[in-house]
């Protein structure tokens, strides 16, 4: 409990934790294992879009989705597998400052982040912050077809980016 109420002064949790949560590790993944439904999809990042997708269909997938989301500086297109059940989202820049062109700089093409659909992404931060998880973004954002989003840190999930989004709307 010492570790909910550290969070309160520092402002990272919401009161009604208290008496709520405790932060044992069962406890922890049983608060978090609530609140996943499934893996939504990965995300790649490339230097070109159009090329990707054309790879990428000609392997059988399908693009089913494509729009630029001005708020995280990308191009976004998500494929479908050519039997269902899996999705990929490709992820080209906008800019030459957006994440994904830093990402590119940095590590090149290719895996940028594994994304978990949960029931509720403003729960999830806050089950996140309560278990010591770095969470980029404290508030859910805007992310694919207008689905709240947030980020765990590589550095709290063994070096990879961990995207939570909400359910379809």
């Amino acid at each position: 409990m010492q570790y909910v109420t550290a969070l309160l002064r520092r402002g990272d949790a919401d009161p009604s934790m208290i008496g709520h949560v405790t932060n044992t590790p069962q406890a922890l993944a049983a608060t978090l294992g609530t609140l996943l439904v499934r893996l939504d999809h990965v995300g790649i990042a490339v230097d070109d879009l159009d090329t990707a997708v054309a790879q990428w269909s000609a392997l059988g997938w399908r693009e089913v989705h494509r729009e630029v989301n001005a708020d995280e500086g990308v191009w976004e297109s998500m494929l479908d597998a050519p039997g269902g059940g899996a999705q990929l989202q490709l992820l080209a820049s906008t800019s030459d400052d957006s994440p994904i062109s830093r990402f590119i700089d940095k590590r090149g093409t290719g895996i940028q982040q594994v994304a978990f659909e949960v029931t509720d992404v403003a729960a999830a931060i806050e089950a996140c912050l309560v278990a010591g998880l770095e969470v980029l973004y404290k508030v859910p954002r805007r992310g694919t077809s207008g689905r709240d989003i947030t980020f765990i840190h590589p550095r709290s999930c063994a070096g990879v980016l961990v995207e939570l989004i909400g359910p379809a709307i």
